[in-house]
């Protein structure tokens, strides 16, 4: 089906593009590029944070995720080697959205999400990283909790015909290792094309308390696009690329990656015209595919039990969105939608029962039975700019459809299975979010900010069908709910600016939350599935979630002597009427009890960090010391079992070195006094009750050729 539309919708893009008008003599060149909104062009009362390329350059990691955690109150969720599962504000996984180029999606395989959206995109192919906290940015997909947009590099066209390149070297020797990539390109007036490539390949690393941890992992990419424009208005590109992963090693999991094969396409039109109604007009196809196989062959217990997942999912979906100015306010309309569908069994081999047949016997056991969801939305923003004020509402509807084969789980000891029918599975909704934001300008130094924001998200593939899988942090299989309602966060936050006389920006915020219908989980009284779980665990809605903090940051003027950059931040989460399983002394569950009020699980705690600089006083070289402190994490979740975690300090030392203007060399040594110490956030390694350590003492260099 989908592939008839993604046809229909080539063709219609293509007849567009053929009835476009051929440029005039005298017309510009419009180069073609990202859309960003940064704050300093756009004044939001909405918080946005931005990566651009140039940083994104000196930030030393293989790892979208990590790179995201530079970003004041984002953070990761670690499991392995590379892959951080982004964590905003408090909220995680299916409570945000998470996405590439045109909306584009890519529904990982693992139920333990070894393999989110962030994964699968190398550094060196992004051009910014946006991350838009919050409820309040309505017009990129179902939204509660926050949006995070990766947008790649597209093929620019050039006035002048020629070839352009670009080399990516990068060695570290703690997760000792390297990678690499390589981009060439072709651009004239009309047509640009691109091609790239890349690969990772690190071993183990070892942590600050000499422990050697079992990180080793492989992956590589490859892709193409093309541009074509026959005119300053009209737009067509099209690109395909492909991830891959194998052997990637995740101590804090049951099962490490074996393979994980994904591809995805994206098809884009746009049209920009001056002095009309509408003023641009864009149109985007995607789609992408994963399959994911795991298994447990690397780990002590595979002597008795080997295990083999293998997953399927298959994700597509469009957005199209026209722009206008009418009396001075900035419209926008548009649509979007998506089809995700998600099938993938466990295969087990049972070596120490007896042969069948000469054989050993296997089980079969579903994790999703042709699980699929709807999405489809439409929205509009509004904002308008004045001498002191300035003005945005937003809202968006969405009708979302999910349903599965049956979910059939066999009883340990009984003939009697838990069993919910596929007519049973089905669910409905309409969604409606709506959000509205103000900002006051005193003068040109000093602005203060408003956003409030109500917006809806329903369950995800996970929440509502998984099958027996310890997906949560504590130590239970977890079976997926088809009747979950939706989860509803109301926010409010208040953010102010000022800059000083020099050219010095202090910027920060606050931000309350209230979630309505908060999805968690209880035990219910079915037998695991999982080796050395404790018992089985339903997704529920629970009671109200709330959630609050605050961020700042400084930053001095580029001709400052000294580079001063530094922020810090806080996210305090709490849920009301928590059920807590409790666990004797011998590791036995004996019953449950009611908590009044708990604390959500996996919220990080306060951090700040501080950067110095010696910005452009020695010539194409510019020195950072990187001062990081992490508070210790004593609000903790006992409904989840949760661990307090020790703060620490880190020193990190690098420099960016411009010999030439075809060179970039950045270097330095992160951890600089090999302190041992671990995230919040870390998952604890399979076997023990200790989070997986993050690296010592690691040297890394990183060179960049650019040829033009």
């Amino acid at each position: 089906m989908f592939q008839k539309i993604f046809l229909y919708g080539i063709l219609s893009l293509l007849f567009l593009w053929g009835k476009a008008q051929t440029p005039e003599a005298d017309t510009a060149i419009l180069l073609h590029g990202v859309e960003i909104e940064a704050p300093s062009e756009h004044p939001y009362a909405r918080p946005v944070n931005l990566i651009t390329r140039s940083e994104l350059e000196q930030i030393p990691s293989t790892d979208p995720g990590k790179i995201l955690t530079t970003i004041p109150n984002v953070s990761g969720v670690r499991k392995g080697p590379a892959i951080l599962d982004p964590v905003v504000r408090g909220f995680r996984s299916g409570q945000l959205n998470v996405q590439l180029n045109g909306g584009m999606l890519i529904e990982g395989g693992c139920p333990n999400r070894m393999d989110p959206t962030s994964s699968h995109i190398a550094p060196e192919q992004l051009q910014t990283i946006q991350v838009l906290k919050g409820p309040f940015a309505l017009r990129y997909g179902p939204n509660m909790g926050g949006v995070v947009r990766m947008l790649t590099k597209k093929p620019a066209f050039a006035s002048t015909p020629g070839f352009n390149a670009r080399l990516t070297q990068r060695f570290e020797n703690n997760w000792p290792g390297n990678s690499e990539a390589i981009e060439a390109g072709y651009a004239t007036q009309h047509f640009s094309g691109n091609l790239h490539a890349g690969q990772s390949k690190y071993g183990n690393y070892t942590s600050g308390s000499g422990e050697s941890i079992n990180s080793a992992y492989n992956k590589y990419h490859y892709g193409a696009a093309i541009a074509l424009q026959n005119n300053t208005k009209h737009t067509l590109t099209l690109s395909a690329d492909g991830s891959h992963g194998f052997n990637v090693h995740y101590p804090a999991l049951s099962m490490d990656e074996r393979t994980d094969d994904t591809y995805f396409s994206l098809l884009e039109y746009s049209i920009v015209q001056k002095n009309k109604p509408i003023e641009k007009l864009s149109v985007s196809l995607w789609h992408s595919t994963v399959h994911h196989v795991m298994d447990n062959k690397e780990r002590p217990f595979s002597d008795t039990t080997v295990a083999i997942s293998d997953i399927h999912t298959s994700a597509q979906g469009y957005r199209i969105e026209a722009a206008s100015t009418i009396k001075g306010i900035k419209a926008y309309l548009g649509s979007d939608g998506f089809y995700i569908t998600k099938d993938g069994q466990r295969i087990k081999t049972m070596i120490l029962q007896p042969p069948v047949n000469g054989e050993i016997p296997d089980k079969a056991e579903a994790l999703w039975n042709n699980a699929n969801t709807l999405n489809a939305g439409i929205f509009t923003e509004l904002s308008k700019r004045n001498a002191d004020w300035f003005w945005m509402l937003a809202a968006r509807f969405d009708y979302n459809y999910a349903a599965s084969g049956d979910i059939l789980v066999m009883r340990p000891g009984t003939p009697e299975p838990y069993a919910v029918t596929a007519e049973n599975t089905i669910s409905n909704f309409l969604n409606w979010s709506t959000s509205a934001g103000i900002t006051r300008f005193f003068n040109h130094d000093l602005s203060l900010g408003l956003s409030l924001g109500r917006a809806m998200r329903s369950p995800d593939m996970t929440e509502r069908f998984i099958i027996m899988l310890p997906v949560g942090y504590d130590a239970f299989d977890y079976l997926g709910n088809p009747a979950l309602l939706p989860e509803i966060n109301y926010e409010a936050d208040l953010t102010i600016n000022k800059q000083g006389p020099k050219g010095d920006k202090l910027s920060g915020g606050v931000f309350f939350s209230y979630v309505k219908n908060y999805i968690t989980a209880n035990r219910i009284p079915e037998k695991p599935l999982t080796a050395d779980v404790l018992g089985v665990k339903q997704f529920i809605n629970g009671e109200a979630a709330f959630l609050r903090g605050f961020e700042a940051t400084f930053c001095t003027h580029k001709n400052r002597l000294i580079g001063v950059n530094w922020y810090a931040a806080i996210t305090f989460g709490t849920i009301r009427n928590a059920e807590q399983t409790l666990i004797n002394s011998y590791g036995q569950v004996t019953g449950t009890t009611r908590l009044t009020t708990d604390a959500l699980p996996e919220i990080p705690p306060f951090e700040t960090t501080l950067n110095l600089s010696v910005p452009q006083r020695i010539k194409n070289f510019t020195p950072i010391l990187s001062l990081r402190y992490v508070a210790a994490q004593k609000h903790i979740s006992r409904a989840y079992y949760e661990q307090e975690t020790p703060g620490f300090l880190l020193i990190n030392l690098f420099a960016r070195l411009k010999p030439t203007k075809e060179i970039t060399i950045n270097a330095g040594v992160n951890n600089l006094l090999d302190t041992g110490y671990y995230e919040h956030l870390n998952r604890r390694v399979i076997g023990s009750t200790v989070n997986l350590p993050e690296p010592g003492r690691v040297l890394f260099v990183q060179i960049i050729f650019n040829w033009k």
